[in-house]
């Protein structure tokens, strides 16, 4: 009986990970014990944006941001524009891990977090993490130099 209770629980408190989301990814970037405040992201933004985009992406990326915060769901419904959209927000976030990890940042997302479709977001930030992630994805074997002396 006292397992079952355990599972039962177990289950309830999954369903409510899993109905309510995965924390965000800015979340997991912690110095100190402390979550990345909302000032330095919006910091590594700019100036990944200023450094990596050309000014028409940018400008892009302005406009449709604009559009988004109004009406998200009339940006949604125009799949060339949200697809657009999607890539320069990508870009920028894949891009201001290195400005997080400078600022002092490192990533440390539970295994549980990459396995509950967060697997990219995982592999492309192993490299700022604090405590390797080496455990969960191994890096690819190197070819090995011929050290026969032939």
């Amino acid at each position: 009986m006292r397992y079952l209770i355990l599972l039962c629980f177990t289950l309830v408190l999954s369903g409510c990970y899993l109905g309510n989301g995965p924390p965000d990814e800015t979340e997991l970037w912690i110095k100190n014990g402390k979550k990345i405040p909302i000032n330095e992201q919006m910091a590594c933004y700019k100036k990944v944006e200023t450094l990596y985009l050309t000014k028409e992406e940018r400008d892009s990326l302005d406009k449709l941001d604009d559009e988004f915060m109004k009406e998200p769901f009339k940006l949604m419904a125009n799949k060339a524009k949200y697809d657009r959209y999607n890539s320069l927000v990508d870009k920028v976030s894949v891009l201001s891990s290195k400005c997080f990890y400078d600022l002092g940042y490192r990533f440390n997302a539970p295994f549980y977090w990459c396995l509950i479709g967060n697997m990219h977001i995982c592999k492309e930030n192993i490299k700022y993490s604090g405590y390797g992630l080496n455990y969960i994805f191994p890096s690819s074997p190197s070819p090995q130099e011929n050290t026969d002396s032939q």
